[in-house]
């Protein structure tokens, strides 16, 4: 089981009905979420974000990299024009201006032995969208996700039995 996370990003000096610059969806299994999600919640997360900041390390504090299979992407009717699979990426970083930065790209991929989509797109993504947060809206991110899923999982729980 996913969640589903959508990036949107917008122009709102663009003329209207053509402000949406960039669209990622994001999709994350649910343990690995909530494995972010109690980081987050008991302060381990902003632990290692402090420490990497102290350090200059830029590694991500969460990264997920997912996507779409060129052989799915036909089973859509929705396939590239360069033939290729859609890659998704998702990385948790801490900002300079802000604490973190929730960033979500897509571009072109290739599926590798494993099943992996490895992205083929380098430092250009074709979609771009990078949302600021201080950690309490990370924080509220995190919980506000979390209860929605327990509050769907209670009623499928309920329905089901």
């Amino acid at each position: 089981m996913n969640l589903h996370l959508e990036y949107v990003a917008y122009d709102a000096s663009r003329p209207e009905g053509q402000r949406q610059t960039n669209h990622v969806h994001i999709y994350i299994d649910v343990p690995e979420f909530l494995h972010l999600a109690h980081e987050g919640l008991t302060g381990a997360l902003h632990f290692r974000s402090k420490q990497q900041r102290e350090e200059k390390n830029q590694t991500p504090l969460y990264e997920h990299l997912g996507g779409t299979s060129t052989q799915r992407m036909a089973q859509y009717g929705k396939t590239r024009t360069d033939g290729k699979s859609l890659s998704r990426i998702v990385k948790l970083i801490w900002g300079q201006k802000v604490d973190y930065l929730f960033v979500a790209d897509s571009g072109p991929g290739e599926t590798n032995a494993t099943g992996l989509i490895v992205p083929k797109f380098g430092k250009e993504p074709e979609n771009h969208v990078s949302v600021g947060l201080n950690w309490r809206n990370l924080n509220e991110l995190l919980l506000m996700t979390k209860t929605h899923y327990e509050a769907w999982l209670s009623a499928q729980y309920a329905k089901n039995h």
